[in-house]
């Protein structure tokens, strides 16, 4: 495993290659998001938590698919396709099991807006491959609601994931509020188990799309590809 770090202007991000997990993600040393942390839980069993981690091939339960939940691309080790002060591509490639010719890269860019996360699948196999992915950002959040523009939402009604009915655009949250988009991803969710001071919103192409048989994710035929994108770029800095 290595440690990736990226800088530009005030943002500043770390990206490990295992799981090509982004790890943290600060602006003016504020952390955006909270950081990739261990925690271990009563019954002995261990949950890691923090920063923003890919979502592959599945966002959510696996279904009959026998797939983990949010799949596996976050627990194998990418590979650094390029690099540079503010910019990292890694790539996946899938070279057994079901999902053999697979090919997916995860793009980590900052700017003086903030991050922009870019995910391509590209499918070098022979048969159609089941897709739902998403991304997974925790953001840094302490308060007793998570406000989603002008919608607030009390933090204990969100250990079971709730999907939001409409395109959110901002996130207020106790480090600033931030502007929020996706490309590809349209169904969000929003989360958090309140093991730390964090709510996830989180973007996906049909939320848990591998349950009811599987009927809303997308086949990915051979020799084709597939694109999204999710942007955080500050709005306000709360001091």
């Amino acid at each position: 495993m290595s440690i990736i770090a990226l800088a530009h202007g005030e943002w500043r991000a770390t990206i490990s290659t295992t799981g090509a997990w982004l790890e943290t993600l600060t602006q003016q040393h504020r952390p955006v998001l909270s950081p990739k942390q261990s925690f271990t839980l009563p019954d002995g069993s261990t949950k890691v938590r923090g920063g923003c981690h890919v979502c592959l091939p599945n966002f959510g339960p696996g279904g009959s698919s026998g797939l983990t939940q949010h799949g596996f691309g976050r627990e194998l080790t990418w590979q650094v396709a390029q690099k540079s002060p503010d910019l990292v591509e890694l790539g996946l490639a899938v070279t057994n099991g079901t999902y053999k010719g697979l090919n997916a890269t995860l793009r980590y860019a900052l700017d003086d807006n903030g991050l922009q996360v870019t995910m391509s699948i590209q499918n070098n196999s022979d048969d159609n491959l089941g897709i739902s992915p998403g991304l997974h950002p925790y953001f840094t959040h302490g308060g007793t609601e998570a406000q989603i523009d002008n919608k607030k939402y009390p933090m204990d009604s969100l250990q079971e994931a709730l999907f939001i009915d409409y395109v959110p655009s901002t996130i207020a949250t106790t480090a600033g509020t931030f502007a929020i988009s996706s490309k590809g991803l349209p169904q969000w969710v929003l989360w958090t188990d309140r093991l730390a001071d964090y709510v996830c919103l989180e973007p996906s192409y049909a939320g848990f799309g591998f349950e009811n048989g599987g009927e809303a994710i997308l086949q990915l035929q051979p020799g084709h590809a597939w694109r999204g994108s999710l942007m955080i770029h500050a709005t306000i800095i709360n001091h």
